[in-house]
């Protein structure tokens, strides 16, 4: 906007004037001004360079003002106040050394004017020597007293911005530990932890990788722009220095900006990165990943910030692990590790419902061991505990990874055979009792042979509660033991309905 009042106050008194005449100050005039426009408008190539740019137009206003006074009169012309907005950018967009600095080119721009016309003692009348040094005089003191009231405000503005930023660096911690506690269960957690990093510190996308039981990294949630972070095992170099170091890891521009890892680079298209540790409770759950496309790097306070965030994280995720093994205790067999008779139930109420919903079958085997109890009196509980952890962890290497195995009780096992019609469920259970029977178990020294008898019950011809399957698959069993055991009894052929 200065540029073109500049320019338009030169065609009132100069152009006018003498149209014909273009010299080579007038080209110069022309490509300051629209060099000062031009610039106005551009954003800096770098960090700091507002200040130089404003300096450069600072003292090209001061030229062009210098080149306006001397073409409509010199000392004689009223245009001279212009000499003071220089003065004022620099006192307000500068410190007080620039502005001080401006008010003085501005006071010898205007003494080079006088001199243009003539000697000292001669040419210049005693009005514009004394407009000079008032001018002088006033540049200089108002250059001083902006300049101290700038930098006050300056000041004031910095704090205030300081404070903000301690308001809403307070904020996300806040909505993030909010986050990140409102739930116990980990799959739920990472993935609230991971939204909630990209959205409160202005990421691109943030990755959470946790240390499996293994202590091998394990990426868990992804959010915003996945593809960031590349192929996922070339991608996991930082993190397993992270974890190696438990020391944050920073690169702006593709670049490492950490000492320790001077030649690290961030994974996949991330061109700014930082990735944390994640420690708990003494302990190193993993690291969280943060990570942007942009041409604005992280800043100091995004890294305290993450680290904050990570060892919130790491209390939550400790937190949620353990929760989850009690809540696996509270529904696995202590002896063998099975599912145990509540979760068996639970999910039995959960298979009749969707078997119902979508009008599909399924089958429930009921099986024991045949003689166990005779065992456990030639034996003791001692071999009688471990013959049956070895039995259910046959049983469990023989059912499909659809099916649901538990231990009912005593050496009693089931198995839900989901989506299974009665043709496929005694095929699947006869598979079982052949894996139990098809060589003996080394128990206290010695090989035991066992075998196992089960009744299979289907929905819903054999019935359409959870009771009434177990009842039906009970009979089933009692019916397979009085054949003589190691034998898979259904109890559609049994040629009774359902009690």
């Amino acid at each position: 906007m200065r540029a073109i009042v500049l320019i338009t106050v030169f065609i009132m008194t100069e152009w006018t004037a003498r149209p014909a005449r273009f010299t080579l100050l007038d080209w110069v005039v022309v490509v300051g001004s629209a060099y000062v426009l031009a610039t106005t408008f551009v954003k800096p190539p770098r960090a700091g360079a507002w200040r130089d740019r404003t300096i450069i137009l600072t003292v090209l206003d001061i030229l062009l003002i210098a080149w306006l006074v001397w073409a409509t009169g010199g000392l004689t012309s009223e245009l001279y106040v212009l000499f003071y907005l220089p003065v004022l950018q620099a006192a307000f967009r500068l410190d007080l050394r620039d502005a001080i600095g401006a008010s003085a080119l501005a006071a010898a721009a205007y003494l080079m004017i006088g001199l243009a016309g003539g000697s000292m003692d001669v040419a210049i009348p005693i009005t514009g020597k004394l407009r000079m040094a008032t001018f002088s005089v006033s540049a200089i003191m108002i250059a001083v007293l902006l300049g101290v009231l700038a930098k006050q405000a300056r000041f004031q503005r910095s704090e205030r911005e300081r404070a903000q930023e301690l308001l809403n660096r307070s904020a996300a911690i806040y909505e993030i530990a909010r986050a990140i506690n409102s739930t116990l269960d980990l799959d739920a957690l990472v993935k609230q932890l991971a939204d909630t990093a990209v959205s409160e510190c202005a990421a691109d996308a943030a990755r959470v990788v946790l240390v499996s039981d293994e202590g091998e990294p394990q990426v868990r949630a992804i959010a915003g722009r996945a593809d960031i972070f590349g192929e996922a095992e070339g991608s996991l170099e930082a993190p397993k220095w992270v974890l190696e170091r438990e020391e944050l890891f920073a690169a702006k521009a593709g670049r490492s900006v950490t000492k320790a890892a001077p030649d690290m680079r961030p994974p996949g298209e991330a061109r700014h990165y930082l990735a944390a540790p994640m420690i708990g409770k003494g302990r190193l759950a993993g690291v969280l990943e943060l990570a942007s496309r942009g041409s604005e790097a992280f800043r100091d306070v995004d890294e305290d910030l993450l680290l904050v965030i990570s060892a919130q994280a790491a209390v939550a995720i400790e937190n949620a692990k353990q929760y989850g093994r009690a809540q696996l205790l509270a529904m696995t067999d202590r002896l063998t590790g099975m599912w145990n008779h509540a979760e068996l139930h639970e999910r039995l109420q959960e298979e009749i419902a969707r078997s119902k919903r979508h009008g599909r079958p399924m089958s429930l085997l009921f099986a024991d061991l045949d003689n166990f109890k005779s065992f456990n009196d030639a034996h003791g509980h001692r071999l009688g505990d471990e013959l049956l952890r070895q039995v259910a962890a046959r049983i469990q290497g023989a059912v499909r990874r659809s099916d649901f195995a538990a231990r009912y009780g005593g050496d009693e096992f089931a198995v839900i055979l989901s989506e299974t019609p009665v043709p496929g469920a005694s095929v699947a259970s006869d598979n079982i009792r052949r894996a139990v029977a098809v060589e003996p178990f080394q128990v206290g020294g010695r090989r035991v042979h066992v075998t196992i008898s089960g009744g299979v019950a289907a929905y819903p011809e054999d019935g359409t509660s959870a009771e009434e399957l177990i009842d039906a698959c009970d009979r089933a069993l009692r019916a397979a033991k009085k054949g003589g055991g190691n034998y898979i009894g259904l109890h559609t052929q049994l040629g009774q309905p359902p009690a």
